[in-house]
C-alpha cells in the first residue's frame, strides 16, 4: 500500500511539473517569439513610413498588404501598449501581434476599423484591455497619418457574436480579445470614436475579405498534437525503463534532456489548438 501511495505521489508530482512547463511555454515561450516578431515588424513598418515620406502624397492610399505584413502601429498609453498591427486575424497572424480584420476599413477612415489581439499568450498585447474606460486615448498610425481615438464603451459578448464588426457610418475603432484572462469563453470588445477634431478619410478596401467568424476561430490541427504527444510518451517510457535498469545520474540526465525536447514539441503543437485570440 505504501509503495502504491509513493508511486501515485510521483505521478502527481510529474504531472504537476509537466503542467508547469506547458504553462511556462504558453506565457513566456510564446512571448519571446512575439517580441522577436515585433522587433522585425517595427523595423519594417519604419521603412514603410520612410518610403511614404520620400514620396509625399495627400492622404496616400495604404498599399495592399499580404497576411502578416505590418499595416499600422497602435499605442494605448494608459496600459502601455505599443505594438505593430499586421494584416489579418488568422492564428498565424496574431502570433506576430495584433491583427487588422481585412474586411474592415483602415484606421482613420470612415467606418468600423477592427483589430484583434491576444490577451494571454504571444506577448499578450491586449492583456489589460479591461482597464480602459470612456475617455481613454488610443493612437493608431498608418501611412495615411496619425489618428487619435477616444474610448466610448466596452462590452463582453459571446464568441459567435460578430455583430461588433458590423459596418458603421462614423469613424470608429473596435478592439477584440478573449475574456476573461486565461479563457476563451467570451470576447471583450472595446469601442472608440475618432476625435472630433479629426476628419475621417474615405474608406478603402484593406485586403481580401476574411470571414468574420474568426472572432471564434479555432486553433490548429489536432493530428500533430496526438503524434507529438505519443512521441513524448514513448520517450518518457523508454527513459523510465533505462533508468530502472541502470540508475546512474548520466542516464537520468540524458533521458530528461530528450524527454524535455519532445515535450516542448508537444507543447508547441498543443498551444496552437487554442483559439486565435487566447
Amino acid at each position: 500500500m505504501r509503495r502504491m501511495v509513493g508511486r501515485l505521489g510521483l505521478i502527481l508530482v510529474g504531472f504537476g511539473v509537466l503542467t508547469f512547463i506547458f504553462v511556462a511555454y504558453q506565457l513566456w515561450g510564446t512571448g519571446l517569439y512575439a517580441a522577436n516578431e515585433q522587433s522585425d515588424l517595427h523595423a519594417q513598418f519604419d521603412r514603410t513610413l520612410e518610403k511614404s515620406a520620400r514620396t509625399p502624397t495627400l492622404n496616400p492610399t495604404p498599399p495592399a498588404a499580404a497576411p502578416g505584413e505590418p499595416v499600422a502601429q497602435i499605442r494605448i498609453p494608459k496600459i502601455g501598449v505599443d505594438e505593430i498591427v499586421v494584416s489579418g486575424v488568422s492564428v498565424a497572424d496574431l502570433r506576430m501581434g495584433p491583427g487588422h480584420y481585412p474586411e474592415s476599413p483602415w484606421p482613420g477612415q470612415a467606418g468600423n476599423a477592427a483589430i484583434a489581439g491576444h490577451r494571454t499568450t504571444y506577448g499578450a498585447p491586449f492583456s489589460d484591455l479591461d482597464q480602459l474606460v470612456a475617455g481613454d486615448t488610443i493612437v493608431v498610425r498608418t501611412v495615411q497619418g496619425r489618428f487619435d481615438y477616444l474610448v466610448t464603451e466596452s462590452k463582453v459578448v459571446k464568441p459567435s457574436d460578430v455583430s461588433v464588426l458590423n459596418p458603421r457610418s462614423a469613424a470608429t475603432l473596435t478592439l477584440t480579445t478573449c475574456n476573461p484572462k486565461y479563457s476563451a469563453a467570451q470576447r471583450l470588445v472595446i469601442f472608440a470614436d475618432l476625435r472630433s477634431n479629426q476628419s475621417p478619410l474615405p474608406a478603402t478596401a484593406s485586403g481580401p475579405a476574411a470571414s468574420s467568424a474568426v472572432l471564434n476561430e479555432p486553433g490548429g490541427a489536432i493530428t500533430p498534437v496526438v503524434l507529438s504527444g505519443l512521441l513524448a510518451l514513448g520517450v518518457g517510457l523508454v527513459w523510465w525503463w533505462l533508468f530502472r535498469r541502470r540508475r546512474r545520474w548520466y542516464v537520468w540526465l540524458a533521458g530528461a534532456s530528450v524527454f524535455l525536447v519532445t515535450f516542448l514539441v508537444f507543447s508547441f503543437y498543443l498551444e496552437r489548438t487554442l483559439p486565435a485570440n487566447y
